[in-house]
């Protein structure tokens, strides 16, 4: 249901200041997040260092349109307020189970909503440009991470084939004759991918004005940058045989990575000049108000912007429920006890040799964390467990820089599950580390979560556990690993699994024990 009025939309509007200072509050209630966000565009590492560029752009192309935008007339929508609900309620969510791709999600995609919900799907449309160019920045792209690792290990193993470097390839490790490279998430090409199509779609919407051009040199921009990260990698592996791995480009081939980027993209915007050259200079903010709306005034809007404004706060609300001053906010800071040695049946006995000293697990913030050793039939196990009573953003148990081995020692060549019925115990994610110190030696891992009694592998339903456990005022959750350094694959998991059926008890009693505290 439109509100419309037959008043353009300029600064001094009592719509136009009640939307900035919303926007202003918005950013205030999330300033978690948009401290988060600014974080990872300062992060010369990170994929998302181009975040303050791809904002500056959105600001120009704002300014651009200046005149078109003056010229709308407000028409907000009722229709707006229940997805400004929703958006909210999912930040919320997203910060009480500590998830930041949520969390950005929700923070960018509220702005259009803003928009749709103040002005009318005029104003979108006419925003269309910044309020979707700045999604290239947003780190909400990660998931794609694993596919583009496989992509690029794939491609690459077959252009080393076709010009005859012996390669073999086990999952994203590439083993040649004299060394093995990983397609870490680096060599999967996310940053060149991004800063691509950021370029390219600011150059399309401001100097290409047909859809045809436009959609076919973006098409051009993402092959081009998929190709050149493939061609980077193989060029890196082909010096590191060529060398025998003593090539600087084997230890850092960063900046060679940016200079092919870039000498890659010169001819594609060469070509995207040749597009825009015969093409008039036009206002790409042209055509999409409606010029001749009228309506009873903005007077009519003010109580759907109070009820925008309630909309708005009721997830940061919430959320400021539950951890500010909510039932579990208080007694959380108890002295927890140590976490004792589980009791293990059978043949094993504690192992205080300090076996396996390699494993070092490493993860932050955890209130309670235990490494304990056992042997049992000539084999040795070592258990690890990191015990979470009250999380926070870095320091939670599915977080980004939490890890269960070092990947400077170990590489995984296999992850695969195993289910209940194979591990006389819980359901488990097996990884099969080997050893980057050229013995090949094997490390087999087995770990799952506990969360509210309930054992789990899957890290989205780990966070939906949290989540329902959090509102039920039982926040904790576990982690649970173990390990063995066994050759022969099949005796490995013979030994784990009858490791778990005489320590399962014990390990869910110290759980237990954790959380009745």
């Amino acid at each position: 249901m439109p509100l419309s009025t037959s008043t353009g939309i300029r600064f001094g509007n009592v719509t136009t200041v009640a939307f900035v200072f919303i926007v202003i509050l918005w950013l205030a209630v999330t300033r978690a997040t948009v401290g988060s966000l600014m974080d990872d565009w300062r992060d010369a590492n990170s994929n998302y260092g181009h975040g303050f560029l791809v904002l500056g752009l959105c600001l120009f192309a704002l300014w651009r349109s200046r005149k078109t935008f003056s010229g709308l007339k407000v028409d907000g929508s009722w229709f707006a307020l229940p997805f400004v609900v929703a958006d909210s309620l999912l930040w919320a969510t997203g910060e009480l189970v500590h998830v930041e791709l949520v969390q950005y999600f929700a923070l960018a995609a509220m702005f259009p909503l803003l928009v749709w919900a103040c002005f009318g799907l005029d104003a979108v449309r006419w925003a269309l440009f910044p309020l979707g160019f700045i999604w290239t920045a947003i780190p909400v792209w990660d998931p794609l991470m694993p596919l583009f690792q496989s992509i690029t290990a794939h491609a690459a193993t077959y252009m080393l084939q076709v010009i005859g470097i012996p390669v073999f390839r086990e999952g994203n490790a590439l083993s040649i004759p004299y060394g093995n490279f990983q397609i870490a998430e680096f060599c999967a090409g996310m940053r060149y991918l991004l800063a691509a199509v950021s370029l390219g779609a600011f150059f399309a919407w401001f100097y290409l004005a047909r859809r045809k051009d436009r959609l076919t040199f973006m098409g051009l921009i993402l092959v081009v940058a998929i190709v050149a990260n493939w061609l980077r990698v193989t060029v890196v592996i082909i010096a590191g045989h060529l060398t025998m791995m003593q090539s600087p480009l084997v230890k850092d081939h960063a900046f060679m990575g940016w200079m092919l980027f870039a000498g890659v993209m010169l001819p594609v915007f060469w070509y995207g000049g040749r597009l825009a050259r015969n093409l008039a200079t036009t206002d790409k903010g042209r055509g999409w108000g409606r010029q001749n709306i009228s309506g009873a005034g903005e007077k009519r809007l003010i109580p759907m912007l109070v009820l925008l404004l309630a909309g708005l706060v009721c997830g940061p609300g919430l959320v400021y429920r539950i951890q500010g001053d909510g039932q579990i906010a208080r007694g959380t800071e108890q002295a927890l006890p140590n976490l004792e040695r589980p009791a293990v049946l059978g043949p094993w006995r504690a192992d205080t040799a300090g076996t396996m000293s390699s494993w070092s697990p490493v993860f932050h913030g955890a209130t309670r964390e235990g490494m304990f050793g056992y042997i049992g039939t000539g084999e040795r196990v070592l258990l690890y467990m990191a015990y979470y009573r009250r999380q926070s953003q870095g320091k939670e148990l599915i977080y980004v820089r939490n890890r269960l081995y070092d990947k400077t020692r170990w590489q995984a060549v296999r992850d695969v599950e195993r289910s209940a019925a194979e591990t006389g115990g819980p359901a488990v994610r097996m990884t099969v580390l080997r050893a980057n110190d050229g013995s090949d030696r094997l490390r087999f891992l087995w770990y799952w979560y506990d969360v509210g009694g309930m054992q789990l592998i899957s890290k989205k339903k780990v966070k939906l556990m949290e989540l329902w456990s959090l509102l039920k005022g039982q926040p904790g959750s576990t982690l649970v690993a173990v390990a063995t350094d066994i050759q022969d694959s099949k005796y490995a998991e013979a030994v784990l699994s009858g490791f778990l059926r005489n320590a399962e008890p014990g390990i869910r009693a110290s759980i237990a024990e954790l959380e009745e505290k």
